[in-house]
């Protein structure tokens, strides 16, 4: 997960502020289910990043 973030433009605000337990722990409280909704990203056999796509509750 750290490496993820390394030079990623992506809630910069929120990296500077939150370990990564912090920004996991917000996600799962919203979305218990989260993880089974993990995917790595892949390229050329590198993993390159992390996508979480978990449905949103209304």
């Amino acid at each position: 997960m750290a490496a993820v973030g390394h030079d990623s433009l992506d809630s910069r605000a929120l990296r500077n502020v939150l370990s990564e337990n912090e920004l996991l722990a917000g996600f799962y409280q919203q979305a218990p289910q989260a993880p089974q909704y993990w995917y790595a990203v892949d390229y050329q056999g590198v993993t390159v990043g992390v996508l979480l796509m978990a449905p949103i509750r209304t």
